[in-house]
């Protein structure tokens, strides 16, 4: 690594000790935010080429995006946004980390079935949007489990 970057690395890690400290939840929920969006680019780089070459249907293709981006996902937010091992082992946090998601997951889906069916988006290019759409309404549920279920504080 340059000295720069590893001076950005420190700088990075000041400011989100800084922020950590002034409103510990916030900050959470904007790294998770941020860790999701990563997730979330991971997810579309599976999801659109299924789509977009009609290998699978937008909602199975939806949830196979969603599996692929889910380990990294996990690490991520295991090591950055927590910052503490979970109650369980790594393999049972990863477990629980899939059993939350999926609700997210089974939101997602549902969001984008109603939108096919209320507004017609199950083609290209308007998939896309209600795909983003039902992810935006499982971010909450993913973001509760991981938070009070997954990644809860182990109490003495």
């Amino acid at each position: 690594m340059s000295s720069h970057a590893s001076k950005g690395a420190a700088w990075l890690a000041a400011r989100m000790a800084a922020c950590r400290r002034r409103s510990p939840t916030l900050s959470q929920v904007g790294i998770f935010c941020a860790v999701g969006l990563a997730a979330m680019v991971v997810d579309y780089a599976v999801f659109v080429p299924l789509v977009q070459l009609d290998v699978l249907d937008p909602r199975l293709a939806a949830l196979v995006g969603y599996l692929v981006s889910s380990a990294g996902s996990y690490w991520l937010n295991w090591r950055i946004t927590f910052e503490r091992p979970p109650l369980r082992s790594h393999l049972r946090g990863l477990g629980a980390f899939v059993v939350a998601g999926a609700g997210g997951a089974a939101i997602r889906v549902a969001a984008m079935q109603v939108i096919f069916l209320a507004w017609g988006w199950s083609r290209p290019p308007l998939v896309y949007l209600s795909s983003f759409v039902g992810i935006v309404a499982g971010a909450a549920v993913n973001y509760l489990g991981a938070r009070y279920w997954v990644f809860r504080s182990q109490r003495p």
